[in-house]
């Protein structure tokens, strides 16, 4: 998977902080978005040695970066979190700078998640409204236990 610019935003999960961290090491650059400021704060703290992590405090999709082409993008965990218009939302941003041939992951909890959408409904939204509107092909659909991966490729 080529790699300069990915995008991660998360929902203070470690793991997805640590998975900032490794992706830096073969990316030019990462940027970090979580609503925590304290997430954030440790996040900065733990990566001071990673002067290619870049961390912003926001709220998907508003908060989406949209001042450089990216070729990675990875949403774990985030859009069961967003309302349907919302998705429609950020599909649309994310296709103003998600480079031909580039990946986006996705990853979705499968359990109950107490808000209005659940992880496979709001992951087929996103994939069904980014289709709509770009040429992408899903490389990977993978169940394990209680979490859904999806890897979609952009078109040339």
């Amino acid at each position: 998977m080529p790699c300069r610019d990915p995008i991660m935003p998360s929902r203070s999960r470690p793991d997805v902080r640590s998975a900032t961290r490794l992706l830096s090491w073969r990316c030019d650059r990462v940027i970090g978005l979580d609503l925590s400021a304290v997430a954030l704060d440790e996040a900065r703290r733990r990566n001071a040695d990673r002067p290619n992590i870049l961390f912003r405090q926001g709220e998907l999709p508003g908060a989406w970066p949209d001042e450089s082409a990216v070729d990675l993008l990875v949403l774990s965990e985030v859009l069961y979190f967003l309302a349907l218009d919302e998705i429609r939302d950020l599909t649309q941003r994310i296709a103003t700078n998600w480079c031909p041939g580039g990946h986006c992951v996705l990853v979705n909890y499968l359990g109950p998640t107490g808000e209005g959408l659940q992880g496979d409904e709001a992951a087929e939204l996103f994939i069904a409204s980014l289709k709509a509107q770009l040429g992408i092909r899903q490389d990977v659909r993978m169940r394990k236990d209680r979490y859904r991966l999806d890897i979609l490729v952009r078109g040339e």
